[in-house]
């Protein structure tokens, strides 16, 4: 195929004309982990977009975004369809993207979040956040941004979602996997996100103990919150001997009062008896 690239004007931020190049001279930025920087992570199964694409004859209607690193066509957005393209052998269409100021690639992303699904997270086997929208955002942290600056360039009013995504890097493993799997939304995580890491595993274990063996279990702000408060109440400490003594004490005293009261005026009534026999038991008086 051969390439139709065509020199931009470098203070245009989007030109906006549909260009068609050979899929195959594309490149994917990778990170210094080796992971591509995708917020959409590896490229999985793309058999069902392959097949969408076949039934529009052949053609991708939408064109991947790309731009010029060091004379190469480098992929911004579209890794998903840039792999279809090779694999039908077709023409990709693209639009020449020239990242001014201090954008990179990540902040194009997160700005494309507004018209696009990402992932929250994306984990490797072992739990670690490896790709998602909070993987870009811990990111764009590590340069410098805050947590406002990143909100504002997603279009959000408050930082509230960033500051929830950036909590799930010190969730509890079960909960990340949760959240990966959508399983559990981010309104839901934020039920238990200041509860101790020790314990969110806990908290998770009991709302799936109520559930049939392999069924899939959702978990709500709901049932996450009377989780949280029931391992609340059973790690509440029990009276220790100094608590035991301190209440003997405060019964004696009460106890003393009444013996006062009882000599000093008019005797007890049937009641206030009753309250100190009860004291007396009590005390072992």
């Amino acid at each position: 195929m051969q390439q139709l690239l065509r020199p931009q004007n470098e203070t245009q931020e989007f030109v906006q004309q549909v260009q068609y190049c050979d899929p195959n001279q594309v490149v994917f930025e990778k990170r210094p982990d080796g992971h591509y920087l995708n917020i959409r992570g590896q490229i999985r199964d793309t058999s069902g977009l392959q097949a969408s694409i076949v039934e529009a004859g052949n053609q991708i209607l939408k064109p991947v975004e790309l731009k010029i690193v060091n004379g190469e066509l480098t992929c911004i957005d579209g890794h998903r369809r840039t792999i279809v393209a090779r694999k039908l052998d077709i023409p990709l269409p693209y639009i020449l993207v020239n990242l001014v100021g201090e954008l990179d690639t990540l902040d194009h992303m997160l700005i494309s979040n507004v018209r696009q699904n990402f992932p929250y997270l994306i984990l490797d086997k072992e739990g670690l956040i490896i790709g998602g929208l909070a993987y870009a955002i811990h990111q764009k942290l590590q340069q410098g941004k805050t947590t406002i600056q990143i909100a504002r360039m997603m279009g959000y009013k408050t930082d509230r979602t960033v500051k929830l995504l950036v909590d799930l890097f010190k969730a509890d493993t079960h909960v990340r996997k949760a959240v990966a799997k959508g399983n559990m939304s981010l309104k839901a995580f934020e039920t238990i996100r200041h509860v101790p890491h020790s314990k969110q595993t806990a908290v998770l274990a009991e709302i799936e103990s109520r559930v049939d063996e392999g069924a899939e279990v959702k978990f709500t702000k709901d049932n996450l919150r009377r989780a949280a408060k029931k391992q609340k109440s059973q790690s509440q400490p029990n009276l220790v001997m100094s608590d035991e003594q301190t209440v003997i004490q405060k019964l004696n005293n009460v106890k003393n009062q009444l013996q006062t009261l009882l000599m000093v005026h008019t005797p007890l009534g049937p009641m206030e008896k009753e309250i100190l026999y009860q004291i007396k038991e009590l005390t072992n008086v």
